[in-house]
């Protein structure tokens, strides 16, 4: 082979590596340039709504059905203003008149609370047209020009007497909200790790998916305890607190009518969790002993404690306790006059041998005080059951014709008798009557849970502040909170307010 034919087969090779290279480089950029299209246009342009909302929400809402939240929020913003004031949405309200409203009643919509120094704070994002975020600017008298930056977008801002809302248009999404930090952690967050669709549990989006008809409230638990640490007492703050520990994430359904909040869903529940099933775990009954509990009670529960290694933790005296009353469920409730008295019981099959089990050691069933009251001889398991309850105890009992009835003195024993000579018992209150009636009361549930606030049994739970200036959170009439075991890892549970 000649010099020049060699020369010139090197150079047609040369020139064909060149072209590979070139080729290879020129689809790494346009693979890099199709990527960033996706991330920053179509992903964006297809959002869901839960990509919209920065991951820090204290709550969310995934709005289906615009004319149900519209009417569920204007029935509870008085009563939920010191939980989260939600005088806000009259205004995001208003924007949202301005636009197309055959369109808006189709589309579905994020509405959120962020926490912003010790401020819960508003945000709602909808897709809209460019052109009709255009005509919402002539409405309000807004010059297009008059915005600031944040990177590509322009945020407007109006001012009424009342608030301040920043307004933005981005890739087919209107964004308000009364924050701008709040704002513009949405439009960093879109269709991105950061935002809630990617932190809240898949089990409970998939969930949500599968009735895509109703609105459904997502709340961080974690996020939402620690905004709400303002409005409780300092001495219940710590309890208060610890609920951080029990359930993660929940989402509902909601159904609110005039003066009732009805919420129905499901939680992830946290390790360690009181809700965590185990092996030993038996199905509950939660047979309410309704003529032994007075009708004047300010709160009632029922929990399982068939897995009493569960319930009673480290407490070797807790767990010999629930042991010894070898019992599925137990009761608690309160009383309360100018002190609070609290009790426990448990449905037994009443016979000698087991009332003598459980005294102490050298006492018999004729070692009673009057009223048929005995001394409880097989440990404390109180704070084991209810560690929401201060300084609740039973070392004493009596017995009645269907349970034992436990609390920490002879003289709160008493208190118990008299209170039920008057023949009102549970059994007999109207209210009780309506939840079973309208299956709000769950027989068989793992954990049920009432409040009655008609001796404003509230207040003592309440911060000071909101009780010396007549919060609306005091017009709470009664509450119950029900869960079913858990499966899967999800917790089943309802919630209902009447205000």
């Amino acid at each position: 082979m000649t010099e020049e034919v060699r020369e010139e087969s090197q150079n047609k090779k040369s020139r064909r590596t060149g072209w590979v290279v070139t080729g290879v480089v020129f689809l790494l950029l346009a693979a890099a340039a199709g990527i960033y299209f996706y991330t920053n246009s179509i992903k964006k342009n297809t959002a869901e709504p839960l990509q919209t909302i920065p991951a820090n929400a204290v709550f969310a809402v995934q709005i289906n059905n615009y004319d149900n939240f519209a009417k569920a929020a204007n029935i509870c913003k008085n009563y939920c203003t010191d939980m989260v004031s939600l005088g806000a949405f009259d205004g995001m309200a208003f924007f949202l008149k301005q636009f197309d409203q055959v369109r808006m009643k189709q589309s579905k919509m994020a509405f959120s609370a962020h926490q912003v120094d010790g401020k819960l704070c508003l945000l709602l994002s909808v897709r809209s047209s460019e052109k009709e975020f255009s005509h919402l600017l002539q409405v309000l008298e807004i010059n297009e020009n008059n915005f600031h930056e944040y990177g590509q977008n322009k945020i407007y801002e109006i001012g009424t007497y009342h608030r301040t809302f920043v307004l933005c248009y981005h890739y087919g999404l209107f964004f308000v909200s009364e924050n701008e930090r709040v704002l513009t952690d949405a439009l960093d967050c879109i269709a991105t790790d950061k935002c809630l669709a990617k932190v809240a549990p898949k089990s409970l989006r998939d969930m949500m998916d599968k009735n895509p008809k109703q609105n459904w409230l997502i709340i961080n638990n974690k996020n939402f305890v620690e905004s709400q640490m303002k409005n409780v007492a300092p001495e219940f703050a710590g309890i208060f607190s610890s609920l951080k520990k029990q359930i993660d994430w929940s989402a509902y359904q909601m159904t609110v009518n005039a003066g009732a909040i009805q919420l129905s869903g499901y939680s992830t529940i946290t390790a360690g969790s009181s809700f965590q099933p185990s092996e030993n775990q038996s199905a509950p009954t939660s047979m309410v002993p309704e003529t032994d509990i007075p009708i004047n009670v300010d709160d009632y529960f029922c929990v399982n404690i068939s897995d009493s290694r569960k319930l009673a933790g480290k407490s070797a005296a807790a767990k010999s306790a629930l042991q010894a009353l070898n019992q599925r469920e137990i009761h608690g409730f309160t009383l309360t006059d100018s002190m609070e008295y609290h009790y426990f019981a448990v449905r037994v099959a009443l016979d000698t041998p087991f009332l003598q089990s459980l005294l102490p050691e050298g006492h018999t069933l004729d070692s009673v005080a009057p009223g048929g009251i005995y001394r409880f001889g097989r440990g404390d398991f109180a704070p084991a059951v209810a560690p929401f309850w201060q300084n609740a105890s039973n070392q004493y009992f009596l017995a009645t014709d269907n349970c034992l009835v436990f609390s920490d003195s002879p003289a709160s024993l008493q208190k118990y008798l008299q209170t039920l000579k008057t023949g009102n018992s549970l059994g007999n209150s109207q209210i009780y009557i309506n939840l079973k009636a309208e299956g709000r009361w769950t027989n068989g549930a793992d954990f049920n849970f009432f409040f009655q606030n008609g001796n404003a049994a509230l207040d003592r739970y309440l911060h000071p502040e909101l009780v010396s200036r007549k919060s609306s959170l005091r017009n709470t009439k009664y509450l119950i909170f029900n869960c079913l075991q858990s499966n899967n890892g999800l917790l089943p549970n309802n919630v209902y307010i009447r205000f």
